[in-house]
């Protein structure tokens, strides 16, 4: 739908994903809000927005980003629930899916599946590293997933929150790993070598 495109283009999501920058000028705020309104009626979540049903609107949304609401706009286009004003709010809410990240559960296991040394391993996420070094990779290898999921899932949480806070993670430092660049000589130029050498101190 064009007004809800126009609405989302006009606030850029990827830069200010999770961070909540909210409207100073007052009637930038109500414009979009009014435009929101109009978008969910053309959707058909809503019949009307007269005064009353704006001021409601307004105040439930008052903690919300304006990025966050083009986000929840965005996902009502293809919600088919009940809808209600507290409903579109909770599409408001950005979670680890909008920024694609994996779900608990399948950062665990590729966390207890990685191999060594862990800050060389291709993860999907840098938040899955984060999350392993902060559980313990002992612990990730060697305990069962009932025991030890429930530690990775308290420091995954508090990564994804980070992260919808605004802040960025860092990816892992790799580590050099030695290598010997030099094949190894045969019999024969060892004897070449060792001629040429000999050969040096006469």
């Amino acid at each position: 739908m064009k007004q809800v495109n126009q609405i989302v283009s006009s606030l850029d999501l990827q830069q200010e994903k999770g961070r909540s920058k909210i409207s100073i000028n007052l009637e930038a705020r109500e414009a979009l809000l009014k435009e929101v309104l109009k978008s969910l009626i053309n959707l058909g979540h809503i019949h009307s927005a007269d005064e009353g049903l704006f001021n409601t609107f307004e105040n439930l949304l008052s903690d919300v980003s304006d990025q966050a609401i083009a986000m929840g706009l965005k996902k009502a286009e293809s919600f088919t629930g009940f809808f209600s004003l507290p409903t579109f709010k909770d599409l408001c809410m950005i979670n680890g899916d909008d920024l694609g990240l994996p779900s608990a559960l399948e950062a665990y296991r590729e966390a207890a599946q990685a191999t060594t040394p862990v800050t060389n391993y291709k993860f999907t996420h840098p938040i899955v590293y984060h999350a392993g070094r902060l559980t313990g990779w002992f612990e990730l290898r060697n305990f069962e997933e009932y025991k030890v999921f429930p530690m990775f899932n308290i420091e995954y949480e508090k990564l994804v929150q980070k992260i919808l806070n605004g802040e960025s993670i860092a990816e892992p430092e790799q580590l050099a790993i030695a290598r010997h660049s030099e094949v190894p000589l045969s019999i024969e130029e060892n004897k070449i070598k060792l001629k040429k050498l000999m050969d040096s101190l006469k």
